[in-house]
C-alpha cells in the first residue's frame, strides 16, 4: 500500500480582474476620476481624453479594402494596392470611401 502525502498548505491565486468593477467605474466617471482607470478602459477600447471625456475607439482591425466600380458601383473587398478591373464596365475598381 502506497501512503500519498496530503497537501496541508495553502493555496493562493494573485489576480487582478481585467475590468474594473462596474459600481467602481460609475462613480469614478461621476467624480470625474475616470483616469485612474485609463488603463482598464484602454483594455476594454475606451479612451480617457485629456479633460475626462471617454471616447470608444473605433479601429479598423481589418487588413481588407473595400473597392468600388465607379460605372455599376459593384463593391469587392481585397488587399490593399490591388490592381482589379470590372469585367462587366472594363474599368479599374477604385478605393471606397
Amino acid at each position: 500500500m502506497i501512503a500519498w502525502p496530503t497537501m496541508q498548505s495553502k493555496v493562493a491565486s494573485s489576480w487582478m480582474d481585467r475590468f474594473p468593477a462596474r459600481d467602481r467605474l460609475l462613480e469614478a466617471i461621476a467624480s470625474g476620476n475616470a483616469d485612474q482607470f485609463a488603463g482598464d478602459l484602454e483594455a476594454m477600447g475606451i479612451e480617457v481624453g485629456e479633460d475626462g471625456e471617454l471616447t470608444i475607439k473605433n479601429e479598423n482591425k481589418s487588413n481588407r479594402i473595400k473597392y468600388t466600380c465607379s460605372m455599376c458601383e459593384t463593391n469587392i473587398w481585397g488587399k490593399p494596392d490591388l490592381n482589379v478591373m470590372c469585367g462587366d464596365c472594363h474599368v479599374a475598381f477604385e478605393v471606397a470611401n
